[in-house]
């Protein structure tokens, strides 16, 4: 293997790359129909990585333990932000030894899939209902926590009785949940499908804040993403930096980003479309929850069995009228709410 990467470099040095070669092909989950190889570039990954930079959320004395899949874009831009954030990241894709891992790696932060938060949640709950000492308390103190939370988040004082139940809730219950995480967690991150909002908030009000986001395989991960201190339960966040949100007037979703595909390997049909004024087109699949944006609050989100047309939103004209993106159609069906953020990009994602 050695031999052959040795000869491949020879014959292509990696001084002679530029942004716009291929970097990588990863498949869509082809759920919606048949899977397609996305074609994402040297630029394309950059451009997500420095946009994740920009939000600060990720340092060089960060731990992370990482199990999702490599093959799927959202594990594959984790890896790379490892190596441009400079933070130590232990890799283990055996979901049975997640607990037994997050005790040895005591890790800083974590990225997650609803499916395991909801695991996580089911398991504590589960344990509690053994006793009826044990569920009372963790009812309590997670009313307490949420309610503490909530008024913290609004910027209300805190009445001296319910602080005072905080700390006794955290001392015999809150600390526990975050001592299975290995007790060091600032965040975890959530994304590929929607969180019930009151299961994130029963993490937020153990000490764990849950920072839900969206991406897409063909605009190189994430997209858009909530922000520690600004989190809204039920959303996706707000578009990164030097991403746009947008929508059509018939509620196609619009992404568009330096970090969008090149186009679809092998799949001439499927390949987006060009104009003078747009690099490149590609559908937003149904990976993550329909999305809608402000430039002033985080994108709201709906079920995908929803739809919701952008008449909702009174910029959806104006912004069409300034993306010259030739239509990709998608088989996703996506409910959606207002329109985009702004920011100097390049490409285009689109779906329908």
């Amino acid at each position: 293997m050695v031999s052959r990467g040795e000869s491949v470099l020879a014959a292509q040095p990696y001084e002679a790359l530029t942004g716009d070669d291929i970097a990588a092909i990863l498949y869509t989950s082809g759920t919606t129909g048949r899977a397609k190889g996305v074609l994402l570039t040297h630029r394309s990954w950059n451009a997500t990585l420095e946009s994740l930079i920009a939000v600060d959320l990720l340092h060089e004395d960060d731990v992370t333990l990482l199990w999702l899949p490599l093959a799927h874009a959202f594990g594959k831009a984790l890896s790379l932000m490892a190596v441009r954030a400079g933070y130590l990241t232990y890799i283990d894709g055996n979901l049975d030894r997640i607990a037994s891992n997050l005790d040895e790696v005591k890790p800083t932060f974590m990225c997650s899939v609803p499916r395991i938060l909801e695991k996580i949640h089911a398991r504590v709950k589960t344990g509690a209902e053994a006793s009826p000492v044990k569920r009372r308390l963790l009812d309590w103190a997670a009313s307490v926590a949420m309610t503490t939370q909530e008024l913290e988040t609004t910027g209300e004082r805190v009445p001296r009785k319910l602080g005072v139940q905080t700390k006794v809730a955290d001392a015999l219950v809150l600390k526990k949940i975050r001592g299975a995480f290995g007790g060091r967690l600032r965040f975890l991150s959530s994304g590929s499908g929607a969180l019930d909002p009151a299961i994130a908030k029963w993490f937020g009000g153990a000490g764990i804040t849950v920072l839900e986001g969206c991406g897409l395989t063909e605009a190189g991960s994430t997209t858009s993403l909530n922000r520690i201190g600004e989190v809204e339960y039920g959303t996706v966040g707000k578009p990164l930096p030097g991403t746009e949100v947008a929508f059509d007037t018939d509620g196609e979703i619009l992404v568009r980003s330096a970090s969008v595909m090149k186009e679809y390997h092998g799949n001439p049909e499927a390949r987006p479309r060009r104009s003078p004024t747009t690099v490149g087109c590609a559908p937003v699949t149904s990976a993550c929850s329909p999305i809608g944006a402000t430039s002033a609050s985080p994108i709201a989100r709906r079920t995908c069995s929803r739809r919701r047309t952008a008449s909702t939103s009174h910029r959806a004209s104006s912004r069409r009228a300034s993306w010259p993106c030739a239509r990709t159609r998608h088989s996703s069906s996506s409910s959606v709410r207002a329109a985009g953020s702004s920011s100097d990009s390049s490409r285009s994602t689109r779906s329908r």
